[in-house]
């Protein structure tokens, strides 16, 4: 079964069909420690705490990194992480401990870029790391 149809259609519903778990094998030790706290501490559903962790490492990653396959096959590391889920299935407290030292970079960022463009008119976007409920305009504005 794909990952991606194990994230559409897993669910802690007890009526849904139990389709299995995320192999978190495939995370380092610490990482596999630290979803399942956060599945323990919000006692959700425990693929919302994968995404939360995957997206803080897409995050941090940016386009800064590339994979280059084979001589001359080159690919930045982005990838993108949609968590579709109804009220009340734990996407804030999935996301938000994962996300937490971003959001205080990013804080950090915002007083710093205020104190450089201060005096100009027309200011650039402010870099930002994670964003809020935003539209995908406001994405291409901001990372485009």
């Amino acid at each position: 079964m794909s990952f991606i149809r194990a994230l559409v259609n897993h669910s802690d519903e007890p009526n849904n069909k139990d389709i299995g778990e995320f192999p978190l094998d495939v995370f380092p030790q610490y990482l596999i420690d630290y979803v399942n706290d956060i599945h323990k501490s919000t006692n959700k559903n425990r693929l919302i705490s994968i995404a939360g962790v995957m997206s803080a490492f897409a995050a941090a990653n940016g386009k800064h990194y590339q994979v280059i396959a084979g001589t001359s096959w080159v690919e930045k590391t982005i990838f993108w992480i949609v968590v579709s889920a109804t009220s009340g299935m734990g996407k804030s407290p999935g996301f938000k401990p994962a996300l937490k030292p971003l959001n205080e970079y990013d804080w950090e960022q915002k007083d710093k870029w205020s104190t450089e463009w201060e005096l100009m008119e027309k200011k650039p976007p402010r870099p930002m790391l994670v964003l809020h409920d935003v539209t995908s305009e406001a994405v291409l504005k901001v990372h485009g």
